[in-house]
């Protein structure tokens, strides 16, 4: 696994040799997860202060973009070390407020146009939605809630983010894909995880 680091003035930085990494991938809310710890080294300073974006890359492919909250620099029994760790692209949307807004019809693609796009938040795919009603964006409310409930209201599906960070505004499809575990399989854990927050 590689980390790699984009700054808030654009730059491109590879992380020493990770010595231990976690991704955790949700797609929705809560949103993905991430954490790294690399060997510190003195030039990295600079880059960490500016550190806005990262991706998780293996074997050339994309397993997480996302943004960076938080990193330390920690002296220890092995060394100097910067553990860092962050959140996936929805994380925008849920840390930003809608203002209070009436749409007389409206378009998933306006919606993504006015919520998603000006947080920098690129859309993979969006299916074709139109309110029939007028729509409202309360006060208060995310980003990410404007943009799930109108799909959930108007398409019956919720929104999700793909490992690359692109919003995926369409019905998941099944890929018919199936993997079966039993004794033989070289899982050390696994786990079935479902959230209720927010269901009445």
């Amino acid at each position: 696994m590689t980390g790699r680091i984009f700054t808030a003035d654009h730059h491109v930085y590879d992380l020493p040799p990770l010595l231990s990494w976690n991704v955790r991938h949700t797609g929705t809310v809560p949103c993905d997860s991430w954490s790294v710890t690399a060997v510190y080294q003195p030039e990295m300073l600079t880059v960490l202060r500016m550190a806005a974006g990262f991706a998780a890359i293996e074997n050339g492919m994309t397993q997480l973009r996302g943004i960076v909250d938080e990193y330390t620099v920690e002296l220890g029994s092995r060394g100097m070390t910067v553990p860092l760790s962050g959140r996936g692209y929805a994380a925008r949307l849920l840390d930003n407020e809608s203002r209070p807004v009436t749409y007389e019809q409206v378009t998933l693609r306006e919606l993504i146009r006015c919520h998603a796009e000006p947080y920098g938040i690129s859309c993979g795919a969006a299916a074709d939605l139109r309110s029939t009603v007028p729509y409202t964006a309360g006060a208060g409310i995310s980003q990410w809630k404007v943009i799930s409930e109108f799909c959930r209201t108007y398409g019956g599906f919720l929104p999700r983010f793909a490992k690359t960070g692109e919003l995926l505004a369409t019905p998941e499809q099944d890929s018919g894909k199936r993997i079966i575990l039993d004794s033989g399989s070289p899982v050390l854990n696994c786990r079935i995880r479902e959230d209720h927050y927010g269901v009445l």
